[in-house]
């Protein structure tokens, strides 16, 4: 059986990195200025913030090209991207000042930078620590996102999802906290997508100005969505959308668009046509069928397993529940039949944070290639189903509400509806199993997923003793 150590998928951002001169470990000068403790504060801020790319250090602040290279280069850390799991950031001055190049004349430049550009300041929400960028990331995605996004994609309440979507835009995460049904759960979801949103934050071209077409509003989201619906949705899909079907006719005949005011331009489309865009564009229901993002994987909604995670949470708990079942969902543009999409599930499962590992950043599961089969997965349900009962009878669980008793009479109907399909039919399935070693309370993850539609089940173990 193939076991391999498994490696975090890069994220290519600009200047996050950079090839350094060759001659450029040869050098470096000592710092005599003394800095008060704002300006220490403000230089490592900076330092380790990672908008602060290579042209900006060099460019703007003015530092030596060298210096600014090293720098990037040390923040970034073998992998040369940055935020990723093996970033090295500087702790102290001393650490910066061994960088080659340093001296007084860097550091003064930096302090004066630092001054006039302050990296992001890091924010603390009911208890949740989110660094700048962290913060800036997560205010971008939220002011973009709509309730789907927040909702499944991010793993949050639903009316978490809908409050912050009606209180965007905002200015910082410190002003997410009074929202209702935003709490510490919420937040660290968020936290968990900073990585994801950073990317797209600093990918992202900017974004078009708000517009009025018709008489219809479209804000920044739906402008940019609304123009790639003009340009590749089919008629069916515009007219199951709301569309009259001489409006879809229209759009459809008048592509490529290259902005909005050119669909609103169009003969037959009107107020109505525009209003039924712009309501299908901020649906985030759309997804351009023409374009494969990867696996994509969100939260799936699937009652069996959030009532049987629920059973598990109120029956099993000690120092904590014995395990935890998380329904998930790949984009079905990635194919399980062929070794690419296989292996880009896997990396993708082994990075998600919806697997709750008890982690810091930088410590990954191992884990073995996706074979056929279910056993593993099945084995450590019917383990769950009995850790439950084992409560139940040596008194350690009683149900104390009308709910909790609910949930347990449901125990082998929710056991049964789960591991039905992979115990009657192993071979449709594909599974994996994740681990993490320690010397005490090792865990385990069995990952299950249906090739047909790429539905995800995982059972993780994780005993935190």
């Amino acid at each position: 059986m193939h076991i391999r150590p498994v490696m975090a998928i890069p994220l290519l951002l600009v200047g996050c990195a950079a090839q350094l001169d060759d001659d450029y470990t040869t050098a470096r000068s000592e710092v005599s200025l003394t800095l008060s403790t704002t300006d220490a504060a403000s230089v490592l801020a900076l330092v380790n913030y990672p908008g602060t790319d290579l042209g900006m250090l060099d460019n703007d602040a003015g530092l030596d090209g060298r210096a600014a290279a090293a720098i990037v280069a040390h923040r970034a850390g073998p992998d040369l991207a940055c935020p990723s799991a093996d970033d090295d950031a500087f702790d102290d001055l001393a650490e910066l000042d061994a960088m080659p190049y340093v001296g007084d004349v860097a550091f003064a430049k930096l302090i004066a930078y630092a001054a006039a550009h302050p990296a992001p300041a890091d924010e603390s929400v009911e208890g949740v620590l989110f660094r700048g960028w962290e913060a800036k990331a997560i205010v971008w995605g939220v002011n973009q996102a709509n309730v789907t996004e927040l909702d499944i994609g991010a793993g949050l309440d639903r009316r978490a999802a809908a409050n912050l979507v009606a209180g965007a835009p905002f200015a910082s995460v410190t002003a997410m906290g009074p929202v209702s049904y935003v709490g510490t759960s919420a937040l660290e979801a968020l936290r968990a997508r900073a990585l994801l949103w950073w990317a797209g934050m600093t990918s992202a071209p900017a974004p078009a100005q708000p517009i009025k077409v018709d008489g219809v509003a479209f804000d920044l989201r739906t402008t940019r969505v609304a123009v790639e619906i003009a340009n590749a949705a089919t008629h069916a899909d515009l007219v199951a959308h709301g569309v009259w079907s001489t409006g879809a006719s229209a759009i459809a005949g008048g592509r490529p668009y290259a902005d909005l005011a050119q669909v609103g331009a169009v003969s037959g489309v009107g107020t109505a046509t525009m209003r039924a865009l712009h309501d299908y564009a901020a649906s985030g229901t759309w997804r351009n069928p023409e374009e494969c993002y990867g696996p994509n994987l969100q939260t799936r909604p699937d009652a069996d397993m959030a009532d049987f995670n629920r059973l598990l949470e109120i029956a099993t708990t000690g120092d904590w529940p014995y395990a935890e079942t998380i329904a998930l969902q790949a984009d079905l543009c990635v194919s399980m039949g062929d070794a690419g999409g296989r292996d880009s599930i896997f990396e993708h499962m082994v990075l998600t944070p919806q697997i709750h590992w008890g982690y810091g950043r930088g410590v990954y599961p191992e884990g073995e290639d996706f074979f056929r089969g279910a056993a593993r997965f099945v084995n450590r349900m019917d383990t769950a189903r009995v850790a439950i009962l084992e409560r139940v009878l040596d008194g350690r669980f009683v149900p104390a509400t009308p709910e909790e008793q609910l949930l347990f009479d449901r125990l082998d109907e929710l056991h049964a509806a789960i591991t039905a399909g992979p115990r009657n039919d192993p071979n449709r399935f594909y599974e994996t199993l994740l681990e993490i070693e320690a010397s005490e309370c090792s865990q385990d993850a069995a990952v299950l997923i249906d090739p047909v539609d790429n539905r995800i089940w995982v059972i993780h173990r994780n005993p935190r003793c």
